[in-house]
């Protein structure tokens, strides 16, 4: 993480540096500093990545319990995700990212389940009427990319490649 940091401190805009700092953050339990670096990269990154940043970022915030932030970030995930009326399959919900590379793709790991969060974050959080329809979709696709993976448990990470433009824009 120090050579993250090293380069964030000189090339700061960069996007992809933001978002895999924050990914390190997360996985370090420095969910704020996550949080901030995730939101600013999902605001200037490739759109094909902002779900990555949103959908990272509202698992910090699970754990911070800031519910009317998670429940914002998972429905621009969901909408991001929908978008352009383009149909919606569940393996291609965004999960708990390690790290992000426009030609490479994505790496994820399984340890949490990105499901395991979002069905967290439903039951954990006490106002139910932060849980809208896109919320409820997108723990509905989690739900069902469980079931498409058929991964044996217990799984580290898996890489995914770059989604295509025909996939995401």
């Amino acid at each position: 993480m120090s050579r993250l940091e090293q380069a964030h401190a000189i090339h700061g805009a960069d996007p992809f540096l933001k978002a895999n700092l924050g990914f390190a953050l997360r996985a370090t339990d420095q969910y704020q500093r996550a949080v901030e670096l995730l939101i600013s990269a999902g605001g200037t990154i490739p759109d094909k990545w902002m779900m990555f940043c949103y959908a990272n970022a509202a698992f910090c915030l699970v754990r911070m319990e800031h519910w009317p932030q998670v429940m914002t970030l998972l429905r621009l995930t969901m909408q991001a995700l929908s978008g352009a009326g383009k149909e919606t399959h569940p393996l291609d919900v965004p999960g708990v990212a390690i790290w992000i590379d426009e030609p490479d793709g994505v790496i994820e790991t399984l340890a949490p389940s990105a499901g395991d969060i979002i069905d967290e974050a439903i039951a954990r959080c006490r106002d139910k009427n932060l849980l809208g329809p896109e919320v409820l979709q997108l723990a509905a696709l989690y739900r069902a990319a469980r079931r498409f993976s058929n991964l044996p448990a217990p799984v580290a990470s898996r890489a995914i490649p770059a989604p295509s433009a025909k996939t995401r824009h």
